[in-house]
């Protein structure tokens, strides 16, 4: 004899899982139960029509007790379900079929990358150098390819000596990236970043992302960095300084560019940045300056005692950041090292 689904004031505690599964589906209209049949695995579909089979009619208040249940149930998101890229899978080939499936998946992988990625940009500096510095450099630099150059040098800065010059030097040569590396740098993300809580483009390295790190790290490391790659790669280190912009580039401004750069740079700042420069670079810039500006400038330089070497590493930085601001616009121009000054 087929059981009776009326229960006692509607009351559904009695009925199993699979019987509630069963009510659910015959409160829908024909249309919507098959569609939801193509997300079953065929064990399930057996089990939930067997179930749908020896119920011949439904009381209402068992039906409105399933109903209210699995909205609560939905509303908590206390529903223990299957998920995960499998799972997910599944369900599109069962209503799309593979190919499409196949398709969707692939789109969905690659804005996940895009996500981690992202995330990664809105990570502070420090905290991101803390996450990834015990990585492989491949890995580190490959990250670094992908982020903003300053947020890239701020996290390079905080590496050691050995470390910098080694991530630099793999920077340079990510202009492709084997899907191994990539599938590190997912995992890298994934493992780091979750715990917490970058779009993707393709590969992006070579000795221009190197160059325009190393725009934005503190001179020592800057030094360091070059120093080591041209001990070590000095055709690599001369293709990155094609690239810069050192304070030892203003003497490749024109006078016109330099005079212009002169006046926006305050005098207090000029006299700490050429306190270590040598005498040809100082000479170029006090040619350049106005009588009123220069005085101002030998006057403060006069007051200077002894001075640490980043207090003046951080005023040619500052000298630096004008001079690019400038360039962006259009106002001066600046040949760099290694260029050859061609002219139209």
């Amino acid at each position: 004899m087929s059981p009776s689904y009326s229960g006692h004031m509607g009351d559904s505690t009695r009925l199993t899982g699979m019987q509630k599964a069963a009510v659910l589906l015959v409160s829908l209209d024909p249309d919507t139960a098959a569609s939801v049949f193509r997300y079953l695995s065929e064990a399930e579909i057996v089990t939930v029509t067997k179930a749908i089979s020896e119920m011949p009619h439904v009381n209402a208040d068992i039906r409105n007790a399933v109903i209210d249940e699995f909205q609560q149930l939905v509303a908590s998101g206390n529903a223990n379900q299957k998920a995960g890229p499998d799972y997910a899978r599944v369900l599109l080939e069962r209503s799309i079929g593979s190919d499409k499936a196949q398709s969707i998946m692939e789109r969905v992988h690659e804005q996940e990358k895009g996500s981690l990625l992202s995330r990664a940009r809105r990570v502070p500096p420090k905290q991101l150098s803390e996450l990834i510095r015990n990585e492989h450099p491949q890995t580190i630099a490959a990250i670094l390819a992908h982020l903003q150059p300053d947020q890239a040098g701020a996290v390079l800065s905080t590496l050691s000596s050995d470390k910098q010059l080694e991530v630099a030097r793999r920077m340079t040569r990510l202009d492709g990236m084997a899907p191994e590396l990539l599938h590190e740098i997912e995992a890298v993300l994934e493992r780091k970043l979750t715990p917490l809580g970058a779009e993707e483009s393709q590969a992006t390295g070579g000795a221009e992302v190197v160059a325009a790190v190393l725009n934005h790290v503190d001179r020592t490391t800057e030094k360091a960095i070059l120093t080591g790659l041209e001990s070590t790669s000095p055709d690599l280190a001369g293709e990155i300084k094609k690239h810069m912009l050192l304070f030892e580039d203003i003497t490749h401004l024109d006078p016109k560019s330099m005079q212009r750069l002169a006046r926006d740079v305050d005098a207090k700042v000029w006299a700490l940045a050429l306190k270590a420069a040598d005498d040809e670079l100082t000479q170029y810039v006090f040619q350049n300056m106005s009588q009123r500006l220069m005085e101002q400038v030998k006057e403060e330089m006069s007051y200077l005692g002894l001075v640490r070497l980043r207090e003046v590493e951080e005023a040619q930085q500052r000298i630096v950041a004008v001079a690019r601001a400038l360039e962006a616009r259009g106002e001066i121009v600046i040949i760099r090292g290694g260029e050859e000054d061609l002219y139209v």
